[in-house]
Formats: structure tokens, sequence, C-alpha cells
């Protein structure tokens, strides 16, 4: 890297992509122009933002979600400077993305913490608006982290268990887990409650599950043990 030397906000992605698959070299960033280099191809990015896709944006984030894994973070002030101007990007899109980057984008506020009330509205107005269209997969991870961001809205959650009642055969039992323990913090009837129970049978026949998971489970058996969601012999 030539000191002094600007890239266009285009080329700045391509190289910070580079440098993210050199995470494994863990030498790369205790030399003394790694993060100074890093935080020039993000101002070089903010400079040029305009000239940036969605799918550029999305790539920037994940480099920055990943953190000291992908080594290709900004400093922390730059940092704070960067995401929320990225994500006003992919707010700006929305609509037209498809639901697996819908969920990353949503993903991407948790890990990072970024609780912007105008993109995580506009977030899940689209997730509202097309969830019948979201595989079980996206559909988990959108409740979970509209859940972690506190959008616990009823009328996404109402629909979120006709969507997820109907697709209990192609889940993963993280899947089922994930959309069980999110469906359940919503506090539903006990009539509404009792769909639910096909997703936890599943989850529950699963031996895999990790420790969140179970962890997860128990919480909402615990929770719910008392609201009829546990009448079902199977459970």
């Amino acid at each position: 890297e030539s000191p002094g030397r600007r890239h266009s906000a285009r080329e700045a992605v391509n190289l910070i992509r580079v440098m993210t698959r050199l995470h494994r070299s863990r030498e790369a960033e205790k030399r003394n122009w790694w993060q100074p280099t890093v935080d020039a191809l993000y101002l070089d990015v903010i400079a040029g933002l305009a000239h940036l896709d969605t799918a550029q944006s999305m790539h920037l984030l994940r480099a920055i979600a990943q953190g000291r894994v992908s080594r290709v973070c900004p400093s922390k002030e730059l940092k704070k400077e960067v995401i929320p101007l990225l994500m006003t990007e992919v707010l700006r899109e929305i609509r037209s993305l498809p639901p697996s980057t819908v969920a990353f984008a949503l993903r991407c506020c948790v890990k990072l913490q970024y609780w912007d009330s105008d993109f995580l509205a506009g977030a899940s107005k689209v997730f509202l608006d097309r969830m019948e269209e979201y595989p079980s997969r996206a559909l988990a991870s959108c409740l979970w982290a509209l859940t972690k961001a506190g959008l616990d809205s009823k009328e996404v959650a109402e629909k979120a268990v006709l969507c997820a009642r109907d697709r209990v055969m192609e889940m993963t039992p993280q899947d089922a887990t994930t959309i069980t323990w999110t469906i359940a913090r919503a506090r539903f009837r006990a009539d509404a409650l009792k769909y639910l129970t096909p997703m936890l049978s599943r989850a529950l026949r699963e031996e895999r599950l990790n420790a969140r998971d179970k962890a997860m489970l128990l919480w909402t058996i615990a929770e719910h043990s008392s609201d009829g969601l546990l009448e079902d012999p199977p459970l």
C-alpha cells in the first residue's frame, strides 16, 4: 500500500475482501501498516459511498461483523461512522433484497449492536409483508434477530406461527428451536401456543442439539408449561 494513495469505493471494497481472505495469517495483523491500511480503505469507502451497490455494502458489513476473526474491521471510532452509512444503503434497497440477505442484515444488527429504529422498522415491515416467501432458515433468522432487537411484535409473531406451522417438516431442528423460542416470547393465548407443539416435537427428537438450542427449548417449555403447550403425548 503506497502512503497517501486513494482508491475508488469499489476498489476499496475489493481490497477489503482480499484482506478478509487473509484472516488466517495472524502475522499480517501484527505489521504496523495493517490497521492504518484497513482504516484508509474504509475512508475511501465513505468518500465514494454513492457508487456502491447493496451487495458491496453487505460484503463490508460481513467483514465488520466478523470483527477479530476477519481482522479487517475499522478502528472503533471509524466503525461508529461507517456502520450507519452502510445500513442506510441496505435499507434503501431492502424491499428488493432476497430473504437470505434481509435475514443477514438483521443478524448484523444484533452482532453490531445497531438498534436504529428506522432500519429495524423498515426491515420488520418488509419481513411482515413477504414472510410467506421466506424459507424456514430465513424465517428463523429474522424472527431471532427482531426478538433480540426488542421488537416483540404480536402481528409479526401471529403471522409467523401460521407460516412456521406449514413448514415444520422442512425445518432443521435448530430452525425449529429458534422459531419456537421467538414465537413463545410473544405470550400467545393457549390455543395459539398449541401450534408450536409440532415444532417442539421436531426439535426434541434431534440428539445433536447444542447447548444454546437446549437452553432455548428448556426456557420455552418452562415458560409455557401451564398454557397447554405440553398436552400432546410426543412431548
